[in-house]
């Protein structure tokens, strides 16, 4: 247990905070691996850009 100055309540936030952002992490690591793995003929005419945006509007 160490000493951050914040509280057990915001030691709280704070990790699932940590938590979502390392699976965010994943998720975009393991999109991109997808995206490196498919051939480029059987990609969507779209860039990974607007596809990303698209995917976290409608999580």
């Amino acid at each position: 247990m160490y000493s951050t100055g914040y509280g057990k309540r915001s030691k709280k936030i704070i990790d699932k905070i940590e938590a979502a952002s390392r699976l965010f992490t994943e998720f975009v690591a393991l999109m991109n691996n997808r995206l490196a793995a498919t051939p480029i003929i059987d990609n969507p005419p779209l860039p990974a850009a607007v596809t990303g945006k698209t995917i976290l509007k409608e999580g």
